[in-house]
């Protein structure tokens, strides 16, 4: 009767699991759906980016299995001394080696992404060359940059462990495991820090329209100059690649590469800016040089402007709320960028709406918040 019990739990263990992992995987894709789009992202670089943050995710999932499976292990020992004592079996139960296997299939990879895939993928995307085995190479040597600076670090301590202390490899490996994980846990400890201070600030901020009007305001400023940099800098190398375009002969070697770039150039801003007076005739190396600039001045771009958009949508929507509040005749919010609903209960849900910002949300709302974060500790 008790090995079916087990059996049973053990069922029941994997059903949940695998809902549990469903949950993780559609929370997972729902996330990077809304931050990225599928269609423009590179294939490479939207599963690698997947991938890292499903393991991530997963130690979410797997963390209260551990920590109840080793609390009830314990308490299994303790009532082979004491008879009285009752266990409850978890939720979900399952075999201490497929929860070991499942911790180093999410560990390693993580680590392996970490430390390698993610750097090399960087320095790959940003890479000018033009053949994959030139960007492989180039991201290899702007990686090694990095990596030789940790082993004139490192290899003397290795060193000494393996001569001086006579430290075997499985030694070493777990020490640097230990080294890895002592990393991750002080920016762990870091970013909870400025978490415990910025949340409750944040929250009590939200809490008065006005102030949070002001300063993103204030923030729409710096990030405006921010934009017109980052333009200005994608502008003079679109110049250069049009002076050059002018300039190049169709049967020019260089022209295939050339050709390339502009394919990559934005089209209207492409077709709005002017060439630079005089240019010489690149070579291969200068083209390298100019296509990781038009590449790192796209993407500057596109953050710098979603950034500011952000913002700018923020402003709108408290100004529309603040304006709202004394439209007592109608009692809805009239958004500046989105439609007037039209179906039937239209009026009604306007109404909630108009409630709801206005009283319920800020500032009791986010007040409240703030008081029930700070209970917690």
């Amino acid at each position: 009767m008790a090995d079916k019990e087990i059996e049973i739990s053990e069922a029941q263990g994997w059903g949940l699991f695998t809902v549990g992992l469903i949950v993780v995987i559609l929370a997972v894709t729902w996330t990077l759906w809304n931050m990225i789009s599928f269609k423009k992202m590179k294939a490479y670089i939207t599963i690698s980016v997947w991938l890292g943050w499903f393991c991530c995710f997963g130690i979410i999932l797997l963390l209260p299995l551990d920590v109840t499976m080793t609390l009830y292990s314990q308490c299994k020992k303790e009532s082979m001394k004491d008879l009285s004592k009752v266990c409850h079996k978890p939720w979900i139960q399952m075999d201490d080696k497929t929860l070991l296997v499942l911790w180093r299939i999410v560990y390693w990879t993580a680590y392996i992404l970490c430390w390698t895939a993610y750097p090399f993928l960087q320095s790959f995307a940003y890479a000018g060359d033009f053949s994959f085995g030139e960007k492989c190479k180039a991201a290899v040597k702007e990686n090694m940059k990095y990596w030789m600076i940790v082993m004139c670090v490192f290899v003397p301590f290795v060193i000494y462990l393996f001569v001086i202390r006579g430290v075997g490899f499985k030694e070493l490996l777990a020490a640097g495991m230990m080294a890895a994980s002592a990393f991750g846990l002080l920016l762990f400890v870091i970013f909870i820090g400025h978490g415990m201070v910025e949340i409750p600030k944040r929250l009590w901020r939200l809490s008065n329209r006005d102030f949070t009007l002001k300063k993103i305001e204030f923030e729409l400023v710096s990030q405006r100059e921010f934009c017109d940099k980052v333009r200005r800098d994608l502008d003079n190398s679109l110049r250069t690649v049009k002076a050059h375009d002018l300039k190049m002969q169709s049967n020019d070697p260089m022209r295939p590469f050339l050709d390339r770039i502009i394919r990559k150039c934005p089209v209207e801003l492409y077709q709005q800016c002017k060439a630079l007076g005089s240019v010489d005739r690149p070579d291969l190396n200068r083209l390298v040089d100019l296509n990781a600039k038009v590449i790192q001045g796209k993407d500057d771009v596109v953050r710098e402007t979603s950034l500011y958009e952000r913002l700018l949508s923020k402003a709108f929507k408290i100004e529309d709320i603040r304006k709202s509040r004394s439209n007592t005749i109608e009692k809805a919010v009239r958004w500046s960028f989105e439609p007037r609903r039209t179906h039937k209960y239209a009026k009604q849900v306007d109404t909630i709406e108009w409630i709801w910002v206005n009283f319920l949300e800020s500032p009791p709302l986010h007040r409240a918040q703030w008081k029930l974060f700070l209970e917690q500790f």
